[in-house]
């Protein structure tokens, strides 16, 4: 089960990788305050070993993929069991003249369900409010306060935006 958990972020890795986006660069909750996503400690820890030692190079597996694996704003809900990987970075390198054993505490499967990351979320950091320029409402546009002050007028019905060279000098 362990070797299917690290499949399966491995698939994930090969499909979403290349375009997958940060979610500690600007994930918000419903009421606009700022969420970072950390590993366990447990997880922290291990993942800051693997990712400080000298094994990635020409392991049995992508380093790219490590990478992203222990990185808690590509990979914070990751099924791999990060003890499990350690084992498989450090006894699989390239040059290993032998088959190496994984420990036996890994012969029997524990899940570590949804215990692997923490949600912080801040008291101080919002999500910025973009003010509008128009609204459009049951079939209407409206200029809004910004948008008067941006230049936008109405024009047969349609916001346009009016240059002027005071409204250039404004800005």
């Amino acid at each position: 089960m362990y070797v299917d958990d690290l499949a399966s972020d491995l698939s994930r890795f090969r499909i979403y990788g290349p375009i997958a986006a940060n979610v500690n660069s600007g994930m918000f909750d419903d009421h606009g305050r700022q969420q970072t996503f950390r590993f366990s400690e447990k997880d922290s820890v291990i993942a800051k070993r693997i990712l400080e030692g000298n094994k990635l190079a020409g392991g049995a597996l992508d380093a790219d993929f490590i990478r992203f694996l222990l990185d808690p704003g590509l990979s914070f809900n990751h099924a791999t069991n990060f003890g499990f990987l350690e084992e498989v970075v450090n006894k699989f390198t390239n040059g290993v003249g032998f088959t190496p054993k994984i420990d036996s505490i890994y012969a029997s499967y524990h899940s570590q369900g949804k215990s692997n990351f923490l949600v912080e979320t801040s008291a101080d950091v919002m999500m910025p409010i973009i003010k509008s320029d128009f609204i459009y409402s049951k079939g209407v546009f409206h200029i809004t306060d910004v948008g008067r002050e941006n230049g936008f007028r109405l024009v047969k019905g349609q916001p346009v935006q009016i240059s002027t060279a005071a409204q250039f000098l404004k800005r």
